[in-house]
């Protein structure tokens, strides 16, 4: 059995803070967020990046595409939010929880139906 140095990162929600309701714009948290999950990327320099829905995702991924670190996406409803389809094209995988989920994407090949992790 191969050994794997694993760490998980998480980046802090208080990146991208503000929205609805506050006095910050949330597509100026959301860049920041973006410069944040960058800068991470490139100090960590990790083999995969993986998102799980969210528009919280979307500064990882997006960073990710743009540094060409693979990544993925997980969609554990049946219907894709906003945030899912908007990084479908940037990511190189898409795990689903439910079969019929594929009908909203464009790509069959990035689909993979692997359920919902415990």
């Amino acid at each position: 059995m191969a050994n794997i140095d694993e760490k998980i990162l998480f980046l802090d929600k208080n990146a991208a803070r503000g929205g609805i309701g506050t006095k910050e714009s949330p597509f100026s948290c959301l860049s920041c967020a973006f410069s944040k999950a960058k800068k991470l990327l490139k100090e960590y320099q990790p083999d995969v990046v993986v998102g799980t829905g969210g528009y919280l995702s979307w500064p990882l991924i997006k960073a990710a595409a743009d540094l060409g670190i693979p990544s993925a996406i997980h969609e554990s409803n049946a219907i894709p939010g906003k945030a899912v389809m908007m990084v479908e094209k940037m990511v190189d995988r898409i795990y689903i929880n439910f079969p019929t989920t594929a009908e909203a994407f464009s790509d069959p090949d990035k689909i993979l139906c692997v359920g919902n992790p415990l």
